[in-house]
């Protein structure tokens, strides 16, 4: 290859790499919903939904409300998981344009999606037992799909937190406390499967193995 189409399909790489969020040479996040799926789940506050768009975008929609997140991958583990997140950084200016242009006082997304992993069923329900205690509404199903959220009015934001829980590398098949009618996954778009599957990962990715 001549050295200036070398240089093109590398330009073409990084601006599509650019475009998608994620850096050249970087480990495909571990995420828990299919393009076109919309997950809702039910809590005394409300019900609140996650639907999965192209690529990385994510809307969360609750009480009447919606909004869009600017997700990013992980390039490394954090606490053992991979996946996606949107830490909604915003400046003196940012939260004086949510007053205006917010839902109900909200309008930031600081949110996550990712696949947590254990080496036992014991070890992820110590897990789900330690998220119940975190001021957040949390509810989950049998087969391991998890939701916390809450919104920190002072701060305007909406705080989700989606994870499908894998143990030894599989969906688990019941949970304790789990509430399967709490938890629905819709396809809204295209078709195909709803969910990912589990990744494939080494000991060190297990949260209670390290």
């Amino acid at each position: 290859m001549r050295p200036e189409a070398l240089l093109g399909s590398r330009i073409a790489v990084f601006c599509l790499s650019a475009t998608l969020g994620v850096a050249v040479g970087a480990m495909p996040p571990e995420l828990v919903l299919q393009e076109g799926v919309r997950l809702s789940a039910t809590t005394p506050s409300g019900t609140v939904s996650v639907t999965a768009g192209q690529g990385y975008a994510r809307t969360y929609e609750w009480n009447g409300c919606s909004l869009a997140a600017s997700m990013m991958a992980r390039s490394q583990r954090w606490y053992g998981a991979m996946g996606l997140y949107d830490p909604a950084g915003a400046g003196p200016l940012g939260l004086l344009l949510g007053r205006v242009f917010g839902c109900n006082g909200i309008s930031r997304t600081v949110v996550e999606e990712a696949q947590v992993h254990f080496a036992t069923q014991s070890a992820a329900e110590r897990w789900i037992a330690h998220r119940t205690r975190l001021p957040f509404e949390t509810v989950w199903s049998n087969d391991g799909l998890l939701l916390a959220w809450g919104v920190s009015p002072g701060r305007q934001q909406l705080n989700v937190d989606l994870w499908q829980i894998c143990i030894a590398g599989l969906r688990p098949a019941q949970l304790r406390g789990a509430r399967d009618d709490m938890v629905q996954v819709t396809r809204v778009a295209g078709d195909g499967k709803l969910r990912q599957e589990c990744a494939s990962v080494g000991a060190e990715a297990m949260v209670g193995v390290r």
